[in-house]
């Protein structure tokens, strides 16, 4: 889409020298945003992908025995941690 809408304001907007007239400034402009958002998206995706792969490659935790608990010492009081 950024490419298309860039080959869009040269086709008629713009010559040569990059000079351009509000039409293709404008269309420009809508062009590099249109790529900032694919880069953005593109790098989120990335990254996703990427953790989800990190999920899937490393071991699970064993599970806690059913009932059990533990005793928790924090900063400024005690806790208990349990499932049941």
């Amino acid at each position: 889409m950024a490419i298309s809408t860039k080959d869009e304001s040269n086709e008629a907007h713009c010559d040569a020298s990059n000079r351009c007239d509000g039409r293709g400034l404008a269309l420009r402009s809508e062009a590099a945003t249109a790529a900032t958002v694919s880069t953005a998206l593109f790098i989120t995706g990335a990254l996703v992908f990427a953790g989800g792969v990190t999920l899937f490659l490393l071991p699970s935790s064993p599970a806690a025995p059913a009932g059990s608990k533990a005793k928790l010492a924090l900063p400024g009081g005690a806790g208990l941690r349990g499932t049941w």
